[in-house]
């Protein structure tokens, strides 16, 4: 009889980690009106913020005495001398791979190169989910490609956990930029000592229901850099999605620390400077956001 409260626990633990599962490898919130939102900002041709076709080409990436595993990877853009590399790491979700990115194609490729990749068991890369190939394919990229300076690497969620062992390499960590983080699944003592000075920038919806928005300090005071941007009124582990305007504003303030600046992408045009853009101020931008995700 004793084992009975064990055993009880034990199964609601069960069921708990099972939620946790199905709900990161599916990425969606389970509300119909927010899958319809993620599939038009993927899928829909006519949106503005998806990248035309020929924006990156495919390559692939076969490991070095490992010939039977190769990654997928989508590039793009123009590399040149301070011009930003940016390598973009997706999370865990079954449905995520390089093409996860697509929307932000041209604007990275407006700044530099970038490098999208499919990690192992997502998208084309041969075999199973892999943390550990996918750090090793991740450092031979970046010596294939011969990329020694000006990294700016994107990750999410568990991408963010990849990232922090890549970093553990000084001699990577050396050659890297800036870090972009969206709700990366990472805690204070997985953060190397190499990648603590970086500048980051720091993504989190208010209400995400993966990984609580709680666990922004924790991650912020582990680097000495931080800005930070919040989706407000946001539920949801894929922000960046609901919100691109957003999301690609904020990349480009963190890029040309504030700068003013114009960029023209498909039609429409971004102002690095949130001060003032289509007659609204700051906190209406950020006040709209709930309407704008009604709006898609």
């Amino acid at each position: 009889m004793s084992a009975s409260p064990a055993i009880a626990f034990g199964s609601v633990f069960l069921l708990l980690f099972v939620f946790y599962v199905i709900y990161e490898t599916t990425s969606w919130s389970g509300d119909p009106s927010t899958q319809q939102k993620l599939n038009k900002v993927n899928f829909a041709g006519d949106s503005k913020y998806v990248s035309p076709p020929g924006t990156g080409r495919s390559a692939m990436l076969t490991l070095r005495g490992d010939g039977s595993h190769s990654m997928r990877y989508i590039t793009g853009g123009t590399a040149g001398s301070k011009k930003p590399t940016f390598i973009l790491i997706h999370g865990a979700s079954s449905k995520q791979n390089a093409e996860y990115w697509e929307p932000n194609f041209q604007l990275l490729s407006s700044f530099g190169q970038f490098y999208a990749l499919d990690c192992f068991g997502h998208g084309s890369s041969t075999g199973s989910p892999s943390s550990e190939k996918d750090v090793v394919a991740i450092k031979e990229l970046i010596a294939e490609e011969g990329i020694n300076d000006d990294i700016v690497f994107v990750a999410r969620s568990a991408g963010g956990a990849k990232l922090m062992r890549v970093l553990e390499d000084e001699e990577i960590a050396a050659k890297v930029d800036r870090l972009i983080l969206i709700a990366p699944a990472i805690a204070q003592t997985t953060v190397p000592a190499a990648a603590k000075g970086k500048k980051v920038l720091l993504f989190w919806a208010e209400k995400d229901p993966v990984i609580s928005e709680r666990n922004a300090d924790l991650v912020a005071s582990s680097f000495n850099e931080v800005t930070r941007y919040t989706f407000q009124g946001i539920e949801s582990h894929v922000p960046e999605m609901l919100a691109p305007e957003v999301f690609q504003e904020q990349i480009s303030q963190f890029l040309f620390n504030e700068r003013s600046q114009e960029i023209e992408i498909q039609g429409w045009v971004l102002m690095t400077s949130r001060k003032e853009r289509d007659g609204k101020s700051e906190s209406g931008t950020d006040a709209n956001l709930s309407n704008n995700q009604r709006e898609w």
